[in-house]
């Protein structure tokens, strides 16, 4: 979905242009969206903290 959003933009024609090859556009797109993951789940986790959440059991 991403990358097809690059492909309408042209984003992808212009880094054709750059030294960055296949592997290293889609590991800086792969690592965007595994940071941006882990900030929300972090901020979900102490979004319910704050709520009074408290989880029972393992974590495991």
């Amino acid at each position: 979905m991403i990358l097809g959003r690059e492909v309408r933009q042209g984003t992808l024609r212009r880094l054709r242009l750059t030294r960055l090859g296949s592997a290293g556009l889609l590991g800086g797109v792969t690592l965007a969206q595994m940071l941006v993951a882990t900030v929300q789940t972090v901020l979900i986790f102490l979004g319910a903290l704050a709520v009074g959440y408290h989880a029972q059991g393992s974590i495991v």
